[in-house]
């Protein structure tokens, strides 16, 4: 069994992880766009954006998990 924060799956994964990451950007800001750019804009921004946050943060958090995955999977000694 392994850990959600083990290193190496983020790493051996990242290429998937990347794809997902670019598709989910893609489409909140392309979701905003048209919000910002509609007839009728958002009203009142901050029920707007705290039904976003979590989305924003999640990308966020992925983004430098995968940054960060290389780096400390490749200071780990081999142990096979």
């Amino acid at each position: 069994a392994t850990a959600a924060g083990d290193n190496s799956y983020w790493y051996r994964y990242r290429f998937q992880l990347t794809l997902f990451l670019g598709a989910e950007l893609y489409a909140i800001l392309f979701y905003h766009l048209m919000e910002f750019t509609s007839n009728t804009p958002p009203p009142n921004l901050v029920p707007y954006f705290e039904s976003e946050g979590p989305y924003l943060l999640a990308m966020l958090m992925v983004g430098y998990k995968l940054v960060t995955s290389r780096e400390e999977v490749e200071e780990k000694p081999k142990t096979h």
